[in-house]
């Protein structure tokens, strides 16, 4: 038994050096929620997921239920902790919670076995991770509202200057993968932004676009089929629900993907019904945990799909929970997405992971293999809460 005597969770607002504009918005900064486990003989498990208000309150629940329990158990208390937490109708942040905990129980299981998470997996298919690096929709100053980005958008001569910010980033880190944002609203700026990185990065670097599902069908099927000729490595989200993803789908060449009309394991076999898209964006929070994204592997595999992990501005402790899923399931083979390039530090010693040759290594230490830098923590942390048996 490995019997949890205390939880910690700490809220981390991290700013970004560029803002990050979608059709969604646009933010200057990400709130993070670290988990850190200690059990009574001395180990300490982390975990991290999103930094939301109510999922920062799904798991000070979850934690107080965890006190006394054995942390080896994580199936029983996944069944045990799960139901009561979903049946608020804010479900989605109660599996990003559970997401959380979890990790840490992973953590502290690899460091109980010395072993690394990988190993706790099956072993590794791969020891480096190729990225994606992710991109927002215009280059502006931080600070820089969805208005201000409409407007930057509007002049066709910010497209070289998009470009080139973008392709800057691409090549210091030596990136092969490229997903680019759209703001929804502007088919030429978006085909003229996708022709400059084609040009600027070459045929070899693959090109994704997102527009978080901000078209039409119409609009959707335009812009589309205007990137066809630039053979892009898929179409995010162009559009809105699985009937308007499986009407664009029979019309195209390129694959689609999505990670708004799949969200969780009951939209998949409408998904798969009506061939609604090719690659699921799946990641450890929505999902709730590495133990569901490798059973959506087995699912994703079974109906030939492939499965790519999906970005949520994770740190150092999730990027690393995210480098051992990619190590350990063969079925992950595409880029997985990245947007470390856009913070301004990290929370783990040693600092933001480094992307070498457009890479992430895939740690060896026990357990997730990273530890907090307790400096860093001080220096972006916002709320803290803590219990003990």
């Amino acid at each position: 038994m490995m019997k949890i005597v205390s939880a910690e969770l700490i809220k981390i607002r991290m700013p970004l050096v560029v803002p990050y504009v979608g059709a969604g918005g646009s933010r200057s900064s990400v709130d993070r929620t670290l988990v850190r486990l200690r059990t009574e003989d001395g180990l300490q498990g982390l975990g991290e997921t999103v930094g939301s208000a109510s999922t920062f309150g799904f798991l000070t629940a979850i934690c107080q239920a965890l006190l006394g329990e054995d942390g080896l158990d994580r199936t029983a208390l996944r069944v045990r902790i799960a139901p009561p937490t979903l049946r608020d109708s804010e479900g989605r942040d109660g599996w990003m919670a559970v997401a959380g905990i979890e990790m840490a129980l992973w953590d502290l299981a690899g460091k109980r076995y010395a072993a690394p998470v990988w190993e706790l997996l099956g072993g590794a298919v791969r020891r480096r991770v190729p990225v994606a690096l992710c991109f927002g929709a215009a280059s502006l100053p931080l600070g820089a509202t969805r208005e201000e980005a409409v407007a930057f958008i509007a002049d066709d001569q910010n497209v070289a200057r998009l470009v080139d910010h973008v392709a800057r980033f691409a090549r210091q880190d030596g990136c092969g993968t490229v997903k680019m944002k759209s703001l929804g609203v502007r088919r030429d700026w978006d085909v003229a932004v996708m022709a400059g990185l084609r040009e600027a990065l070459g045929p070899a670097v693959e090109l994704r676009l997102d527009p978080n599902a901000a078209m039409s069908l119409p609009e959707a099927l335009a812009l589309c089929t205007a990137l066809e000729p630039l053979r892009l490595e898929y179409y995010e989200d162009p559009t809105w629900g699985l009937e308007g993803m499986a009407s664009l789908r029979r019309r195209l060449r390129t694959p689609l993907a999505g990670n708004m009309c799949v969200v969780e394991f009951n939209d998949l076999s409408s998904a798969v019904r009506l061939g609604a898209l090719d690659v699921v964006l799946g990641d450890v929070f929505c999902w709730g945990g590495l133990s569901a994204l490798g059973e959506l592997a087995a699912i994703c595999r079974t109906f030939g799909l492939d499965l790519v992990i999906h970005s949520w501005f994770e740190l150092g402790v999730a990027t690393a929970a995210n480098l051992h899923l990619a190590a350990a399931i063969p079925h992950i083979k595409r880029a997985m997405d990245c947007t470390l390039p856009l913070h301004a530090g990290d929370i783990v010693t040693g600092g933001k992971p480094q992307i070498r040759e457009g890479m992430l290594s895939v740690p060896d230490a026990p357990g997730l293999g990273v530890s907090l830098d307790d400096g860093a923590v001080n220096r972006y942390a916002i709320e803290r809460w803590e219990a003990m048996l």
